[in-house]
């Protein structure tokens, strides 16, 4: 045996542009990788987050989005949320799926980098 319990998958999400915060983004961002994770990898029955303790506002993000605390470690300062796949709510995936497909295509805004010279 590896040792590797592929039944959970640890996730994480930042949303780092303070603009950004509380537009629903982070949410929708969320989904779509539960979703990719739950059609492209069926072993993962279970996601985990872990937050730290003082981190209030990533806690009440993930209990929004259906995350359940299932322990909080005064060592390491963090609090681990869960969620079964079973309890994913179709929903919400859909929503998120729906919103990422109609946003314009932005690829033409973006600047290519050219590559760096040999």
């Amino acid at each position: 045996s590896s040792g590797i319990n592929a039944e959970y998958g640890e996730i994480n999400i930042m949303v780092a542009e303070r603009s950004l915060s509380r537009t629903g983004i982070g949410s929708e961002a969320l989904m779509l990788m539960l979703s990719y994770a739950v059609m492209n990898l069926p072993q993962i029955s279970k996601f985990s987050a872990k937050i730290a303790n003082s981190n209030t506002a990533s806690m009440r993000f993930f209990e929004k989005n259906s995350f359940k605390m299932i322990s909080t470690s005064e060592i390491f300062q963090e609090t681990t949320y869960k969620l079964n796949v079973s309890d994913f709510n179709p929903l919400q995936l859909e929503s998120a799926l729906n919103s990422f497909y109609a946003e314009p295509d932005m690829a033409d805004e973006v600047e290519e980098i050219p590559p760096a010279a040999p």
